[in-house]
């Protein structure tokens, strides 16, 4: 088996060990939980980093994506939103909103 082919079994290893363990591969997967049989798991991390710097994997992606468009298998009607790429702001949820933004007149003195 090729290097680059062991290469790329660790990292889908990676992936999907990670999302058990309920980590991500791109932020925080632990690459010492990766198994001997991938190899030393810095020289994994370490070109795994060096891809990602050069734009590797988003070459390799684009080059899927497009062959899976050019066969008619990929339906660009539907679209996925990942949550962890979507943030809100700490105050956008939580209390109940008024429609009527006009500021309140303060109650009269009554004496």
């Amino acid at each position: 088996m090729s290097r680059f082919t062991l290469f790329l079994r660790a990292v889908r290893f990676l992936n999907k060990s990670g999302l058990r363990n309920r980590r991500f591969l791109f932020k925080c997967a632990r690459w010492s939980d990766l198994p001997k049989r991938y190899g030393k798991h810095g020289t994994v991390s370490s070109r795994f980093y060096r891809w990602r710097a050069a734009g590797l994997w988003d070459r390799i992606f684009e080059a899927v994506q497009a062959q899976v468009d050019a066969e008619g298998r990929l339906d660009w009607e539907v679209h996925y939103v990942d949550a962890t790429t979507v943030r809100a702001h700490q105050h956008a949820a939580g209390a109940k909103k008024s429609l009527d933004r006009t500021p309140k007149k303060p109650p009269e003195n009554r004496l």
